[in-house]
């Protein structure tokens, strides 16, 4: 049965706290672009790890309170995977771009879009048939070690050419067809949470 704000506003018939996390998530990610297009590149890197954190918590909510809500999942499938082609691969391409203004940059920048719209293209169609096996590196931690390495970059922990010859490989990885085993359930977000934290301390780096 269609709620009566869904028969008046497009959203409202998808409206549950897992697709709002996701809108929340989605507009985390223009604050950081906007933070990074103006000159405030830490802000723009806190606010990328705050997406990181919304993605798990998206995914957790849909498991685990609405998951047997099927208009809204398949929605929210759709809303996630936008939400993260825009938070963990167009974002730290804008972000390495801003950090190092070089020719070479531009192609390792979209080189992480083409590989993250591609792999998320894949994953979408392919689940949508049959449970697809953990290949690859996730978007998602794409953004975190990007994230880290840019930090570790602009405290002059890393070499800039480094900083993209990784880059680039961690954009390779995303749609290579090699077995990932990334932790489970709370470990994850909270193993995510420590590591940036650690590397935080140790970068110091001002927002």
């Amino acid at each position: 049965m269609r709620s009566p704000l869904g028969s008046f506003w497009m959203p409202g018939r998808y409206f549950d706290g897992a697709n709002a996390t996701t809108g929340l998530n989605l507009l985390t990610g223009v604050g950081a672009l906007y933070c990074a297009l103006h000159q405030r590149l830490g802000l723009s890197l806190l606010l990328l790890f705050v997406a990181v954190l919304l993605d798990h918590l998206d995914g957790y909510l849909a498991r685990r309170f609405y998951a047997g809500h099927v208009l809204r999942r398949a929605f929210g499938k759709q809303f996630d995977t936008l939400a993260d082609l825009l938070n963990f691969n167009l974002l730290p391409a804008v972000q390495l771009l801003m950090l190092i203004p070089r020719q070479a940059t531009l192609g390792v920048a979209a080189a992480l879009v083409l590989f993250g719209a591609v792999r998320l293209a894949h994953f979408t169609l392919e689940s949508a048939v049959t449970p697809q096996p953990p290949l690859g590196l996730p978007t998602t931690y794409a953004g975190f070690l990007l994230l880290n390495l840019m930090m570790l970059q602009r405290a002059n922990h890393l070499e800039a050419g480094l900083l993209l010859l990784l880059a680039a490989g961690i954009a390779l990885l995303q749609v290579v067809c090699v077995p990932v085993r990334l932790p489970a359930g709370v470990l994850g977000p909270l193993g995510l949470g420590l590591l940036f934290l650690l590397n935080f301390a140790f970068c110091g780096f001002p927002v």
